[in-house]
């Protein structure tokens, strides 16, 4: 776990680089069942809280689709609006967005990141001081409390410290939510039973009760998803 913002994270060859597909389909269970678990949309929840944007959190305590919402609103396809509400965690330059969106043309990056915005008002103004904060005291505090420094002036340009002043806490309260997840499912006597962690999402062999709480190791729902699986996928 070498990552600045405490998730965990992997090098060189290993499981948790796997790409999605026939190669993961190669695992099976030895019990005849993987259980699979995930955080539902952590991140994106976890902007909603720390801005208090009032129509986030209106569509994710109504189980509404952050993604299809975004995607009427900016009028384009759902997929590239998943991109579109991704890249403002990672720092919401029209520069990041059209690198992860795969926007071509930088003035659409622009049109969509002010649509953006416009939906989600408090969203936006965090951002905005979150990249003012950062430049000027060069550290960021997550949910919990945790400091996380950001590079100065003699390591990386304003831009990409302002980048990281966005994503660090959000990425960094990720983990630790993640962590908590991880000790209540220890607590219920899962460890063994428990074959990978990949990002945000646990694999146990054999069907597994997941125990009550994980929903609520966050001052907001922190909701996970569960699915039985007789290959990795």
């Amino acid at each position: 776990n070498d990552a600045i913002t405490g998730r965990i994270s992997s090098a060189k060859r290993n499981l948790q680089n796997l790409p999605k597909g026939r190669v993961r389909n190669m695992f099976i269970p030895d019990s005849g069942f993987f259980t699979d678990l995930d955080l539902v949309q952590i991140e994106l929840r976890i902007l909603a809280y720390l801005s208090q944007d009032k129509e986030m959190s209106y569509i994710f305590s109504t189980d509404g689709d952050i993604h299809q919402e975004t995607a009427d609103f900016l009028g384009i396809d759902r997929l590239p609006a998943k991109s579109v509400n991704f890249a403002m965690i990672y720092g919401g330059s029209e520069k990041t967005m059209a690198e992860i969106a795969k926007i071509s043309n930088p003035d659409r990056a622009r049109e969509l990141k002010r649509l953006w915005f416009k939906k989600y008002r408090e969203a936006g103004n965090w951002i905005e001081c979150q990249e003012q904060l950062g430049l000027q005291n060069r550290v960021v505090t997550t949910l919990f409390g945790r400091q996380i420094r950001l590079p100065d002036a003699s390591q990386e340009n304003d831009s990409a410290v302002m980048r990281k002043a966005v994503n660090y806490p959000i990425q960094g309260t990720a983990a630790e939510i993640f962590k908590r997840v991880i000790l209540k499912c220890t607590k219920a006597g899962l460890l063994e039973q428990m074959r990978l962690q990949v990002h945000d999402e646990l694999i146990f062999d054999g069907r597994v009760v997941i125990p009550e709480g994980t929903s609520t190791v966050a001052p907001f729902d922190t909701p996970v998803r569960v699915h039985y699986l007789t290959r990795w996928e």
